[in-house]
């Protein structure tokens, strides 16, 4: 998932060409998939070969200066397991929220979870706090 659009697509595109197999065309889509809804997951499946690895795929992305986000990767994983234990600050578990809010398949539950230790004056407090961008 992207957190902010690529400034070098063209890049991009070769990247995900070599790291999937997907030819130029499949590869372009992908790349447009990604653009369009930043902040949206899009799987991947990567090649088995040894040397296109998840590590030095996200070598190769940071190298194009991309901001992303994996699922499923270590340190995605971490984070995740780190939070759960009680072990962050409260804008850690903020900004996970913000970054990954995306991959969590749970977030309705987590919402309510979170609205039903609230009381009716905070909840609308809170909503009279929300601007939108229109």
């Amino acid at each position: 998932m992207l957190r902010e659009r690529c400034l070098n697509k063209l890049m991009l595109v070769k990247i995900l060409k070599d790291y999937t197999g997907l030819g130029l065309r499949e590869a372009k889509d992908v790349c447009d998939a990604l653009h369009e809804t930043p902040h949206r997951p899009v799987e991947i499946e990567l090649l088995p070969d040894a040397s296109h690895s998840v590590d030095v795929l996200k070598q190769d992305l940071l190298g194009i200066d991309l901001k992303f986000i994996m699922a499923g990767d270590t340190s995605f994983e971490r984070e995740r397991k780190m939070l759960g234990l009680g072990l962050g600050e409260k804008q850690d578990y903020i900004s996970f929220f913000l970054e990954c809010g995306d991959l969590i398949e749970n977030q309705k539950e987590i919402l309510n979870l979170a609205l039903d230790m609230l009381s009716e004056e905070d909840i609308k407090e809170i909503f009279g706090k929300i601007k939108t961008k229109i």
